[in-house]
């Protein structure tokens, strides 16, 4: 069985990041990709490989939505054509063009269509409702190459029982997630896991801003994970005795396969208090960075590096109170997985 599911959306990059004029190139599903804007301002995507010599065509130059190979000169139209070719008399080889793929640009992001069904109808991108408030509300985001498989980064994020060991000064609940067991609900295109608590301490992050330094609240943290590998991260707190004042943060965490034991990581975050302060959308974006940086990160790695080239199921691995949510998540992405082999078989 294959470690992705094919057909759907990832995310391949913010739209800031292909803002420059230049060429960006990353491994998404084992596959070499450059992406551009053509001169109309369009995201294009590109196999980045030159059919003559196989040369990466982010290497050569982009000018005016055409890349011309850093290797031989070879010149390629946003549809992958041949447009020149400067040796000899110019003929253009009679081979097929360079493969492009799927693209479409939607709420700051890049998505890429990873099927391999193009002459087929492709479904819109996602559009994730909450992500519209990012306009009027603080927000930041960022960018994390893992050298880990994507499976534990979703992992990571749908049991959140671990921030109260791997991050307590930031999101750390004292215990109050870990000591309870998720609600989970959802099917096999939406799960989510989430934790209600009362009385306790806030979280670190919501404390200052709640009556008393939020030392008797209400707090609520939800996790979904939208098929194939994105999530959706919200909590939020009150006092309990002013629950219609809640403050709250929101998060999208993509995550884009680029082979087995390499993934990409993009996180956008945003707020609904302390709207106007930009001294602590950077404390926060700071803090964030860390959290998943210097700890999630190098955890994360760890784990892929102990765990070799052994299937995750095959190394038994013991099941506790919120691994409810993890767990069916992986079983609904090995679902579609089968069922995405058995129609390719049956073709």
């Amino acid at each position: 069985m294959t470690a992705f599911i094919q057909n759907a959306w990832y995310v391949a990059a913010f739209s800031s990041e292909l803002n420059g004029g230049g060429m960006l190139a990353r491994t998404i599903l084992e596959t070499p990709v450059v992406m551009f804007r053509d001169d109309e301002g369009l995201p294009v995507a590109l196999l980045d490989r030159c059919p003559h010599r196989f040369a990466p065509l982010h290497l050569g130059k982009l000018e005016n939505g055409i890349i011309t190979c850093g290797y031989h000169g070879l010149r390629f139209d946003r549809h992958g054509a041949c447009t020149f070719n400067p040796h000899g008399e110019g003929h253009i080889p009679d081979g097929t063009p360079v493969p492009t793929f799927p693209i479409a640009e939607s709420q700051g992001l890049v998505w890429i269509w990873a099927g391999a069904e193009h002459d087929g109808a492709i479904p819109e991108p996602p559009r994730l409702a909450f992500l519209d408030d990012c306009a009027t509300l603080p927000s930041f985001t960022g960018y994390l190459p893992t050298a880990a498989g994507y499976s534990l980064i979703l992992d990571n994020l749908m049991d959140l029982s671990h921030a109260d060991y791997l991050h307590p000064d930031l999101i750390g609940t004292g215990g109050a997630v870990s000591a309870s067991i998720p609600t989970v609900r959802g099917d096999d295109d939406m799960i989510e896991s989430r934790w209600e608590w009362e009385g306790g301490p806030a979280m670190g992050l919501f404390a200052p801003f709640l009556p008393g330094e939020g030392r008797s609240s209400r707090g609520w943290l939800s996790v979904k994970w939208l098929s194939p590998s994105n999530i959706v991260i919200a909590s939020g707190a009150s006092a309990l005795e002013r629950p219609e004042e809640e403050v709250a943060t929101f998060a999208l965490h993509a995550l884009t396969p680029a082979d087995a034991t390499n993934s990409h990581y993009f996180y956008l975050v945003y707020r609904n208090y302390a709207v106007d302060d930009e001294s602590y959308t950077e404390l926060i974006a700071e803090g964030a960075r860390k959290a998943f940086a210097e700890e999630d990160k190098p955890m994360l790695e760890a784990v892929q590096k102990r765990m070799g080239s052994s299937n995750f199921w095959d190394l038994r691995p013991w099941l506790l109170s919120g691994d409810r949510g993890p767990v069916r998540v992986r079983r609904a992405i090995e679902k579609r997985i089968r069922s995405e082999e058995k129609a390719h078989s049956a073709a």
